[in-house]
């Protein structure tokens, strides 16, 4: 086997990128049969069993890859690799490639097939398999979290909106253009700027700034907005961007919670509080003003006089056929 392989280098090794090179390369002569294997296929047929791959094992030098590809359990896959090796075979394309999966150690890979024409006197190609496992289960991953957070922008819990660094609104869920009052058409041709209480304008636009200039990632504010009736509501807005590989923002994602009537609840509260506060204070001052009035002209207040002498005295009855004495005379 070592002849093979040396020539296999030799002639087409220089050909293909590293990572094509890394992966399982197979030669293949004009009628598909393999002359010529890598290491790497080497290794990887060494570590598969007998009886999770059998029609892998068989694709060693001496067999037809198209007679394997016949033969293979994933029917669909292998009848398209099978399909597009013959074309490149019989010069009716130039290339072709193919993403498929494969089960090893009861365990999915993903590989990148990739069959390239030799132009040489021999003529036939190139199959290489490149591992793409790492790449495939990322961007499942990916898949999966934009979903999730696909069904939690729609759960309308609160307005969410994607929004550019134009400030324009590139998405928008039901919930905001409820609380907004516009239907969603009429909202994307909108900046969100637009809709913003002037008042409350300057705040929001100085972090936005701030975002774009990249000191800060997103931010927290509350602020208010001019619905389409004219109405103005209250809310909190969450703010955080989404950059790119250079660091420079995407876009936005914001969250909106209307907080109009728990806003108009705590200020009917402070209202409440200080109506009774100023209720208090006037009939304090007018228990005040109903003692002074109660008192006989020359009378005092406090101790030794006024009332408190009145009381003393009140509790001090004269005795009979005698002269009334007080607390304070009586010895």
């Amino acid at each position: 086997m070592a002849g093979p392989l040396i020539s296999f280098l030799t002639d087409f090794g220089t050909g293909f990128t590293p990572a094509v090179c890394r992966g399982v390369m197979f030669r293949i002569c004009p009628d598909a049969n393999i002359i010529a294997v890598n290491e790497t296929w080497r290794r990887f047929a060494e570590g598969c069993s007998t009886d999770q791959c059998n029609e892998i094992l068989c694709m060693k030098v001496g067999a037809n890859f198209l007679e394997v590809c016949r033969k293979c359990r994933d029917s669909d896959a292998a009848a398209a690799a099978g399909d597009g090796i013959h074309e490149v075979l019989a010069g009716t394309r130039s290339n072709f490639s193919l993403e498929h999966a494969f089960h090893l150690h009861n365990k999915q890979q993903w590989y990148w097939m990739s069959v390239t024409p030799l132009n040489t006197r021999a003529g036939g190609a190139v199959v290489a398999h490149t591992d793409i496992t790492e790449r495939k289960v990322a961007e499942e991953a990916r898949r999966e979290s934009e979903e999730r957070f696909r069904r939690y922008f729609e759960l309308g819990l609160v307005g969410m909106a994607i929004t550019s660094p134009s400030k324009g609104w590139l998405q928008v869920n039901d919930e905001l253009c409820t609380l907004l009052g516009y239907d969603r058409s009429a909202l994307l041709t909108m900046s969100w700027a637009e809709l913003t209480h002037p008042a409350d304008l300057a705040a929001d636009v100085t972090n936005f700034d701030r975002v774009l200039a990249g000191e800060i990632d997103g931010y927290t504010l509350g602020k208010r907005w001019i619905c389409k009736d004219g109405r103005i509501i209250d809310s909190i807005i969450s703010v955080k961007c989404v950059r790119n590989a250079k660091g420079q923002v995407d876009y936005f994602v914001a969250m909106l919670q209307d907080v109009t009537k728990s806003k108009a609840a705590a200020r009917a509260l402070r209202e409440s509080e200080a109506n009774l506060v100023a209720a208090q204070r006037i009939a304090h001052q007018i228990d005040r003003e109903h003692g002074d009035e109660d008192r006989e002209p020359g009378e005092e207040s406090g101790p030794g006089g006024g009332d408190e002498h009145r009381l003393r005295v009140e509790n001090h009855p004269a005795p009979r056929g005698g002269r009334r004495l007080d607390a304070e005379t009586e010895e």
